[in-house]
């Protein structure tokens, strides 16, 4: 089965792992943050604090943003608010964290909604994820992101039976099915919204609301006109700084397969004739497509290449023993 669908999401979803200090971490560090993760899910919060602690420490106070996010959730549930803020001032003053609607949400920094700290803490981390208060528009957000839940449960699903061995190929089909008919009443929705308000940037429903929008876009190849369509309207709002270069790029690159012309960025993926990899489809000037992967805040086309054959891995060909 192709996937051309789904590794599309694949970074725009995903928490960052953003470091202060673009340097190898020690291997200690993994021991103490592995540690760490299954002491919170025991749950010992207290002890699984003071290992992301010693994780920080052994890597000489740097760390993950992701570990950084979970330390901080670990102190809250020990009752110790100032530890817990000094992580999250770090990863939101210095780290620029902007994933408003996770920390909003988050039953673990509860006990820290009460002190003074968490109301600038939490605006700045709004203003990052770029709404503008007058501008927000929360039954919009609301219906764009029950649209991608949708969308994503039944392409997860597909994700999942193919990595399980061995494939229930019924199921499969099942799902992809599903898909297919989400995409399609998706469309008339997209439109609406579309026709209504143009394309929704990070000022009405937030980075993850545009994000969401993109995505579900996306995945409207049935409707390439109506994909050329938004990515003129997406291509203004990025000139302005009010959407995702990445998310840009993604666009751009679907819209040049679905109309049969070389992308410009790699990000449409085929496996190769082997079905041992996947590989970018045809690109213009390959020889330069990490500069421009580069300009648009994409990593190189190896680590993609690599991260695409471990997310998918069901879908390999699998090597003879």
């Amino acid at each position: 089965m192709c996937l051309r669908w789904s590794f599309l999401l694949l970074f725009s979803l995903t928490f960052s792992v953003q470091l202060w200090a673009q340097v190898k971490a020690p291997d200690a560090y993994y021991v103490w943050i592995k540690s760490a993760d299954s002491l919170f899910k025991i749950p010992n919060y207290p002890l699984a604090a003071q290992h992301y602690s010693q994780a920080f420490k052994s890597f000489e106070g740097k760390g993950f943003m992701s570990d950084r996010y979970q330390a901080a959730c670990a102190w809250a549930r020990t009752g110790l608010a100032d530890s817990a803020f000094f992580q999250l001032e770090k990863i939101v003053w210095k780290g620029k964290f902007d994933e408003y609607f996770r920390i909003l949400a988050d039953s673990n920094l509860v006990s820290l909604h009460t002190n003074t700290r968490w109301e600038p803490l939490i605006t700045q981390v709004r203003r990052l994820h770029g709404i503008v208060d007058s501008l927000w528009n929360p039954n919009l957000y609301q219906l764009i992101d029950s649209m991608a839940a949708e969308d994503q449960k039944w392409r997860n699903r597909v994700t999942s039976l193919e990595n399980t061995a061995p494939t229930d190929s019924i199921q499969v089909k099942w799902a992809v099915k599903m898909y297919n008919k989400v995409d399609s009443a998706n469309y008339f929705v997209l439109r609406k919204i579309i026709n209504t308000f143009g394309f929704p940037a990070w000022d009405c429903v937030g980075k993850s609301g545009a994000n969401k929008f993109w995505l579900l876009v996306q995945h409207q190849d049935s409707q390439v006109e109506f994909q050329k369509e938004v990515l003129q309207l997406m291509e203004q709002k990025w000139l302005k700084g009010k959407v995702s270069a990445v998310d840009y790029a993604y666009l751009v690159d679907r819209v040049k397969v679905n109309t049969r012309e070389l992308q410009v960025y790699g990000t449409q993926f085929d496996l190769n004739a082997e079905r041992s990899s996947f590989t970018p489809k045809p690109v213009v000037d390959p020889a330069n497509l990490n500069a421009r992967r580069e300009k648009m805040g994409l990593g190189t086309i190896e680590s993609y290449m690599e991260t695409a054959n471990r997310r998918y891995y069901g879908t390999l060909k699998k090597e003879q023993k």
